[in-house]
């Protein structure tokens, strides 16, 4: 059962206000163990920040960082962020699909309750803890889309669960527009039998990479999510990647910033599925990129 009170929390730090403890489900009875903590972790200053200030990729993996500070005068015990299952992230878009206020921020999802036995941790006054996010983190409780960015362009605000006077992180997924994209054959293959096909299919699977140009970058990534290899790239019009195909290789890993146009992306996989990347460029240079098992550069 979801507990509203998280709701009501979340909702209440979008417009500054101040925390209460979360609600027993015994309005009446006295604070438990899990009361407490988390109304000592409402006093904490909560500041939450990505790895980049500029646009970031529909999908593109990102790290979160968090830091807690105890700017009270005395110690506070509150729920230990680093045990299993105690972070979690929440995300608003602003002017939202239905929003009549453009720059209206959505509504958060609410957060599932901690558990009453979680473990806490003490913060002295003036400590801090910050906690570092990785893509290849797996958090028991993530974001909708932790470990990478939403699939939709838009400005957005990413929360953490343990709510405190503090700000959300702000950032911008952009549209991109494609320059050129590859098609990387791995040595990984699936063959299955349709029902009511006489004959067996069998398909090879690869890696996508993609050339955009984002805002004023222009960048390279690969996606980690395998596609296969009679896959195509879907542009709009105005040349951008559709959210389908922004979808199709993520999570996105962005393997790197040349310093104009790409006009031709090659691809080479080898026997491990250790791939490069080579790219020429408007201006007659270019490079080579080498990946490493989680498709980042060496």
């Amino acid at each position: 059962m979801v507990n509203k009170s998280w709701l009501l929390l979340a909702l209440l730090l979008m417009f500054g206000a101040v925390l209460p403890a979360q609600e027993t489900e015994d309005a009446g009875g006295p604070p438990t163990r899990l009361d407490r903590l988390l109304e000592n972790a409402g006093q904490m200053q909560v500041k939450v920040t990505l790895d980049r200030t500029t646009l970031y990729f529909p999908g593109e993996t990102a790290t979160v960082t968090v830091t807690l500070a105890n700017p009270t005068s005395g110690p506070l015990e509150i729920p230990d962020p680093g045990a299993p299952g105690a972070s979690a992230f929440a995300v608003s878009r602003q002017g939202d699909a239905g929003s009549r206020d453009k720059l209206e921020w959505s509504a958060l999802e609410p957060f599932d309750p901690l558990p009453p036995d979680i473990p806490s941790t003490v913060v002295t006054y003036g400590d801090s803890v910050t906690l570092v996010f990785h893509p290849e983190d797996k958090l028991v409780r993530p974001w909708q889309t932790y470990g990478e960015m939403p699939p939709g362009p838009g400005k957005y605000r990413l929360y953490y669960n343990l709510l405190g006077d503090g700000a959300p992180a702000e950032f911008e997924v952009g549209a991109p527009v494609l320059e050129d994209s590859v098609i990387v054959p791995l040595q990984r293959f699936k063959t299955y039998q349709e029902k009511g096909m006489a004959n067996q299919k069998t398909t090879q699977y690869a890696a996508l990479a993609v050339a955009v140009r984002l805002g004023s970058e222009h960048l390279i990534f690969v996606g980690r999510k395998d596609v296969r290899t009679t896959d195509d790239v879907e542009t709009g019009k105005d040349g951008t990647l559709t959210k389908g195909t922004a979808q199709d290789g993520a999570p996105w890993v962005r393997v790197a910033t040349v310093p104009g146009k790409v006009t031709s992306l090659k691809g080479t996989a080898d026997l491990s599925g250790l791939i490069t990347v080579e790219y020429t460029t408007a201006d007659g240079g270019g490079g080579k990129v080498h990946l490493d098992e989680n498709r980042r550069p060496l």
